[in-house]
């Protein structure tokens, strides 16, 4: 196996031999009884155990830990654009309502105002990424000894970001690590002064974990105890309340959290 070229493991990854390694909804909303293969593959030797079980129960590697996403993850790559909002209900509805069923699958939709596009994108990204990671988080915070970071993203771009052939906007997939790692030149994206604060917010906040494992800002405490805001206007601490509680609590509730790219 360590003769092996890059390629060659790549081409050997079972992507059409369900469940699907390569996540055939990653950029959608879920279908009941449509599940993506496992990110982590539990073979007892090199991943002993299940990440989460292993994080809970104190045997996974403790050291500082930042878990951080973007409010529109499923952003990137877009395959889904809705013209008009009541489009965006009716394939909503098609399916959240197996799922839920429709008095609940409309007290969903409510949950997320905005855009067609917009609510699709933070409805998805809630039930695929944002509320997945904050089981992460509290399961890491309550086995680890060491600090445990969240923080989301909700800043967008100043303009749409021109990505691999898609036009992004939004909080999309890897705006933070664009903004990060200086808007490379490769993107041809003009950043304007807001982006350039949003870069430095990052900076500033990261660099310091980075070297010191804690953030630099006073308020944003350990989780579950606060989730910072990347915004347009800044950082801003949630402290005891996590983003989106209110709708994180409905998705887990209800039986998504197996729907989640973590899984």
């Amino acid at each position: 196996m360590f003769n092996l070229s890059a390629k060659q493991i790549v081409d050997a990854v079972p992507w059409d031999v369900y469940p699907y390694w390569a996540m055939e909804n990653q950029q959608d909303l879920p279908s009941k009884g449509l599940f993506n293969g496992a990110i982590a593959v539990v073979d007892g030797y090199l991943v002993p155990h299940p990440p989460l079980i292993a994080m809970a129960t104190g045997t996974a590697n403790d050291v500082p830990l930042i878990i951080g996403t973007t409010a529109q993850e499923i952003g990137f790559p877009q395959q889904k654009v809705f013209k008009s909002k009541e489009i965006f209900k009716k394939y909503a509805q098609t399916h959240l309502e197996p799922f839920l069923g429709r008095n609940k699958t409309i007290m969903a939709l409510n949950m997320y105002p905005g855009t067609a596009q917009y609510s699709f994108l933070t409805l998805g990204s809630d039930i695929a990424v944002n509320c997945p990671d904050d089981v992460i988080a509290l399961n890491a915070s309550q086995g680890f000894r060491s600090t445990v970071y969240r923080y989301v993203v909700t800043n967008s771009p100043s303009e749409p970001v021109h990505v691999d052939g898609f036009i992004c906007q939004y909080a999309f997939h890897m705006w933070d690590l664009i903004a990060f790692f200086g808007f490379p030149h490769e993107l041809n994206y003009k950043p304007s002064e807001r982006d350039m604060e949003f870069m430095r917010d990052l900076r500033r906040e990261l660099g310091t974990f980075i070297h010191h494992r804690r953030v630099y800002g006073k308020s944003w405490r350990e989780y579950p105890n606060a989730t910072a805001l990347f915004t347009n206007n800044g950082v801003e601490v949630l402290t005891n309340r996590g983003y989106h509680e209110k709708e994180c609590s409905f998705w887990m509730e209800n039986g998504f959290f197996p729907y989640a790219w973590i899984n």
